[in-house]
């Protein structure tokens, strides 16, 4: 039997700001003890809470996507954060168990686009729906990813009313079974490996340097410095050329963790190097695996968070979302 997904709604703590979930009677923070009853402010504890204002200090109160965590225990956890400077949240985020092991989707909505928060909801809903009944029918998982990108591309483009009002979003999508992971992706959202043995970035970015780069036309390092190096040559929309799904099959040797995430994680790690350090409990034994920390195991939500604050503590620029599901290594 499965085991039950659990989706947090995560607030502020009135007195510390640390988050708390609704229904919580103290913050593990401060140990302030919690409101019983809601809804209040999350930022001076008021109760006159006018639509989306607190009526007491005027501070906007969070919208339901601003903070969202799914977790299925020690299967694979996610969890989508606003971030620091953007007024909402754009990216979108799914997971669930399939027939063998267990799915993500990721996306990031295109902020110069309309409607870039429908655009990502739509992805990752339908992505993540057809990569259930794919799998569920025996498709093989590489077909299963192409198919469900595709799928998610024509639900994001019906949502336009013309090439010219497109809205549009990235994707990455994994499914994680016993001896590989399947990886799929369109746009510069991004998949990452995470062993005792070796990390490794599993996807290529859709993005303007990546592109000058593998042609040729610049190093990598002119690439990156330039202005345009974070522009996509490719995403989902009405106004994209071609969809082109990328596909990539992975078989670890070794356990480990599958990280996959929006720019707004990558952005403040971008190499695998990077990611792990921000990833490993520095007391812990690291050849027992990116999940084990100085108490013991740590949960798959737990690191979620842990990257996420390492985002929000870089500057949390931009929409965060990071899915971790373990792999337990070919046999």
């Amino acid at each position: 039997m499965a085991p039950r997904a659990e989706k947090l709604t995560t607030i502020a703590c009135p007195s510390c700001h640390a988050p708390v979930h609704e229904g919580d009677g103290f913050c593990e923070e401060c140990g302030s003890a919690l409101p019983v009853s809601g809804p209040y402010c999350t930022n001076c504890g008021g109760s006159k809470i006018n639509s989306a204002y607190c009526d007491d200090c005027g501070f906007r109160q969070p919208a339901p996507r601003d903070h969202v965590e799914l977790e299925f225990g020690m299967a694979g956890a996610v969890v989508s954060d606003r971030g620091l400077r953007h007024a909402k949240n754009e990216d979108a985020m799914a997971l669930s168990p399939v027939p063998g092991g267990m799915a993500t989707v990721v996306c990031d909505g295109v902020s110069a686009s309309p409607r870039p928060e429908e655009a990502s909801a739509a992805a990752a809903a339908t992505g993540l729906a057809s990569l259930q009944a794919a799998l569920a029918r025996g498709v093989d998982p590489r077909d299963a990813t192409r198919s469900a990108a595709l799928a998610a591309a024509e639900a994001v483009r019906v949502l336009a009313p013309s090439r010219h009002e497109a809205p549009a979003c990235t994707y990455v999508s994994a499914v994680v079974r016993a001896e590989t992971i399947t990886v799929g992706w369109v746009g510069d959202s991004r998949a990452y490996w995470i062993g005792a043995t070796g990390d490794e970035l599993l996807t290529e970015d859709d993005s303007w340097a990546e592109h000058v780069v593998s042609h040729g036309m610049m190093t990598e390092a002119e690439a990156w410095a330039d202005s345009r190096a974070h522009m996509l040559v490719g995403w989902l929309g009405a106004d994209a050329q071609e969809i082109d799904v990328h596909v990539r099959v992975f078989a670890p040797e070794t356990p480990g963790v599958l990280v996959v995430c929006s720019d707004g994680l990558w952005n403040y790690m971008a190499s695998p190097i990077a990611l792990a350090a921000a990833l490993a409990d520095p007391l812990a034994d690291p050849v027992s695996g990116p999940l084990t920390g100085r108490g013991g195991p740590r949960t798959p939500l737990t690191v979620a968070r842990e990257l996420l604050r390492a985002a929000l503590a870089g500057g949390g620029h931009d929409n965060i979302t990071v899915a971790v599901i373990p792999f337990g290594g070919a046999e």
